[in-house]
């Protein structure tokens, strides 16, 4: 009997709550992460190389050894990779400017703006305008 509650005990997951809040991640030169993208099939290495004012540098190494050099501003390297989009209307590259408002924590909410151009046929050269609003949930997953 002794052996199964300690069976039971062992089998009962245990987790920790959220952060109350979670600030921007920090990024330093010299900070290396992979990115993965599924289409088309692609594996780089990132290298955070340079800031320039607000301006993050990246040395991009894709497999085989070929480099290159790429620019994100802070929010824009939080998603580099595969978060651009094909949307009915053309290419759309996440986040949008004020989609990310640090700290997060659980409520918080906000507004933000986004204005793009409209590249196909129909509406070729026409500014759309957003007006989203955000909100972080949360609770377990």
């Amino acid at each position: 009997m002794a052996a199964l509650g300690l069976l039971t005990a062992c089998a009962t997951a245990v987790t920790a709550p959220p952060p109350a809040s979670v600030e921007r991640p920090a990024l330093a030169v010299g900070d290396t992460w992979v990115v993965v993208k599924r289409v088309p099939p692609l594996r780089t290495v990132q290298t955070l190389v340079d800031v320039r004012g607000t301006t993050l540098v990246f040395r991009q190494t894709a497999p085989g050894g070929q480099s290159s050099a790429a620019t994100y501003t802070p929010d824009r390297a939080l998603f580099q990779g595969g978060v651009d989009d094909v949307s009915m209307w053309g290419p759309v590259t996440l986040p949008y400017p004020g989609a990310l408002a640090f700290p997060l924590r659980v409520g918080k909410r906000w507004q933000y703006r986004w204005a793009g151009t409209m590249p196909d046929l129909s509406r070729r050269g026409t500014v759309v305008n957003w007006e989203l609003a955000a909100r972080v949930t949360g609770g377990s997953p």
